[in-house]
Order: structure tokens, then sequence, then C-alpha cells
């Protein structure tokens, strides 16, 4: 059904970072002169979609990807869970009434609930919709997914490898790079396979080494893929800056495009430094606070990423949703806030798509319309964001309160 399903034709679905339409005029351009640098993607992506496009529909593998995706997360679920009743439920016994979380039920912990979490990513109609559009996007949350449940796993190359390759279509996973190292390092589950044990130190130099490897790889390769003797082929990477700096003002679901129509060029340059600086400030506090429970920093980090992201759409905020999904023990201690923003988050949604079509399709709106419901709907996303990561700081204050040595405790 999702290959046969109407193409979206919408800002809110595709961005010009995520969009096939570019990497196939990058293709057309590098084709004619020889320059990979003017598709402003980066080479080797421009030859894997390529690939993609020449053999199988764009549709059919975005479903295979989503399907890959959907086991991933239901495994990441299991993975989790497993982890945080092996580390949390003896000390959430001795807990005080005020600080313990509510009842989680075996039925919650259990395979159903992974199962329910894996097809509500394939099946929700935003992955849907997002598959049948010309998107680089469910592949990038497919490595996104495969590098934390390898984190999980404890298996250095394949998650740093993941991260790698993530980080080379899209720059911003490299901000979760610190806390899936914690989660390399943290200790095992019993169910995991027998790994080789290192130190935490020793985890995250292996690491660190394997991403900045890989990563350099991709760069070497690229700057020879296409033509390597052009006299520019080392310029592609131009594409990172073109994005970072905010060149492609096409309407989307951020509020970046907007605000930078609308300042005076004289003050671009500071704005681009602070858009750009402002997610990367965020990245030290939340790791120190939430140094614990890793994998809820890496999932703090995703969902204000994704609402910070310079050119995002529907699929982000729905990616973190899901992924917040995965980490019970801070689900349920989320406040009633984040419940009034998940029913109020599809009103601006649909506000939006109606007053971008009435501005843009049909000429009798405005752009002001279209950024107001972008306001909100940030505002909104933004609320689910912060509310998880008190959640979690608050997971965190309570097994340190519960594990200190006090009267209260041993009288438990």
């Amino acid at each position: 059904m999702r290959c046969l399903a109407p193409s979206p034709d919408n800002f809110g679905f595709v961005s010009e970072l995520t969009s096939v339409n570019r990497i196939s005029e990058g293709l057309h351009f590098a084709r004619i002169k020889d320059a990979v640098f003017v598709s402003k993607q980066p080479p080797l992506l421009l030859l894997f979609y390529d690939f993609v496009l020449s053999n199988f529909p764009l549709r059919l593998f975005n479903a295979a990807v989503d399907a890959l995706g959907s086991f991933a997360l239901a495994h990441l679920f299991r993975l989790n869970a497993a982890y945080e009743k092996l580390t949390e439920e003896s000390t959430e016994r001795v807990m005080d009434s005020r600080t313990q979380p509510h009842k989680i039920t075996a039925k919650i912990m259990d395979t159903d609930y992974a199962l329910i979490i894996g097809t509500a990513y394939f099946a929700n109609p935003i992955s849907i919709a997002i598959g049948c559009s010309p998107s680089t996007q469910p592949l990038i949350q497919l490595l996104i997914i495969i590098s934390v449940v390898f984190s999980l796993r404890r298996n250095i190359p394949a998650s740093m490898t993941a991260l790698s390759l993530s980080t080379y279509m899209i720059w911003w996973p490299l901000a979760l790079l610190p806390s899936l190292l914690l989660t390399l390092g943290r200790p095992a589950v019993p169910q995991e396979p027998h790994r080789p044990k290192l130190s935490p130190a020793n985890t995250a130099i292996f690491g660190l080494v394997i991403f900045t490897s890989a990563l350099a790889l991709l760069v070497l390769v690229s700057s020879y893929t296409i033509s390597p003797s052009h006299p520019n082929n080392f310029e592609w990477p131009l594409c990172y800056y073109h994005w970072a700096t905010f060149q492609d003002l096409t309407p989307n679901v951020g509020l970046y495009w907007y605000f930078f129509t609308q300042i005076f060029s004289r003050f671009r340059t500071y704005f681009v430094v602070i858009f750009n600086t402002l997610p990367g400030i965020l990245v030290a506090p939340i790791l120190i606070r939430l140094k614990e429970i890793p994998t809820a920093a890496t999932i703090s980090l995703l969902a204000l990423f994704n609402v910070l992201a310079p050119y995002p759409t529907f699929g982000n905020v729905t990616f973190s949703l899901l992924f917040m999904s995965t980490s019970p023990r801070t689900l349920v201690r989320l406040r009633f806030i984040s419940v009034f923003c998940l029913i109020a988050l599809p009103v601006p949604s649909i506000l939006m798509v109606v007053f971008w079509r009435m501005w843009a399709i049909e000429e009798s709106g405005n752009g002001n319309y279209v950024y107001f419901q972008q306001l909100a709907y940030t505002i909104f996303a933004g609320l689910i964001a912060l509310d998880f990561l008190s959640a979690s700081v608050s997971r965190v204050k309570a097994l340190k309160i519960t594990r200190k040595p006090s009267s209260k405790v041993k009288q438990s």
C-alpha cells in the first residue's frame, strides 16, 4: 500500500536537505560540468542514489528502509528496557513515594509493546507520506537507529560506522557522538553477546578513532570518486557550508527560512553563528546531567536537535516521539504538558499545510500565516522534548537520592 499511495507534493514532508530531486539535479550537473560541489550534496550520496534510482523504484526502497528501521527500533526498545530493568528495578523498590515512578507493568515491558513501536514507525501517516516522497530521510533515520542499537550492544565498530555515515549525509548527528561513546562504555547486560572488556576511557578513545577514521575515509573517497583529475575535486565540502549558512531559503517546517528572509543582510553572519552554535551548547550540560543514563541523553539530544534542525520536516518530530517511547522509565515520568502538546500538535500541522497551499499554490494567502503555525508547531514539539529531558533528570535524581545511605532506605 505504501508503494501505491499518492506522492505528497508538500514542503512538510521533503526539505531541500533531504530531497532526492536535489540529488538528481546534482547528478545532472556532475555529468555536464564535472563539478560535484555544485550539487550541494556529498558525492557518495549522489552515486548511491544514482544506483538506487537506476535499479529500484524509490518508494519500494524507502519502504524496505522503513521496514528495517521498524525492526531496529523494536529491538532498541527491548535492549533499553532490559538494561533499565536490570540497573534500576531493585532501586525503585525502596524509593520514596514522591520519587518512585508510576507502576511499570509487565505488559509495557514485554515483546508486544516493542511490536507496537515497530508498527507505529512503519505505518504511521507521516512515515508513509515521507516514504512516498522523493526523500533521503528514511535512510538517515535508519542509520541513526542502527548506531544507537549497536551502542547498546557495545559493538563499537558498527555503531561508529553507522554514525559516521549519517554524519556524512547530514552533519548534525555528530552531536550524538559523546552520548553514544558513554553508552558504549556502560556495564554489560547479561543477555548481550560477550565483548572484550575495555575501560570506559579506552572505549571512548577506540570509538572516537573508528568514527574519525570512517568519516575521513568517506571524505577522501568522495574527493576522488567522480573526477580524480578535476582541479576542484576537493571543493565538494562546500555543500556542508551551503546548508550550515542557510543559503537555501525554500519554505520548510522550521523557523529559520522565514527569519533570514526578514533580517537585514548585515546581521546575517551573527545569527548564522548563533543558530549553528546553540544546539552544540546543549550537548555538554545534558551529558553531564544524564551521564548515568546515556541512552536517555541520546534521545534528549535527538529530540532537541530535531526541533532546532535548519531544514526539518514533519518526520523529524515523529521520529523523536517514537524514539522517546523506547525509554519506558523516563516515559512514565512525563507530565501532563506533554500529553497536551501531543494532542495539540496536529492542529498547527494541518493549518500549516492549508496556509502553505493558499500562499504558494492558490496565491490567496500570506507567508505570515504559515510562519505563525510553524511557531506554534515548534513550541509544542520543543515543550515535549524539554519535558522528556526534565523527566530524565528527575529519574537520575531519584536514583541518586535512593542509593545514598539513609535511615529511610535502611528501614525499608
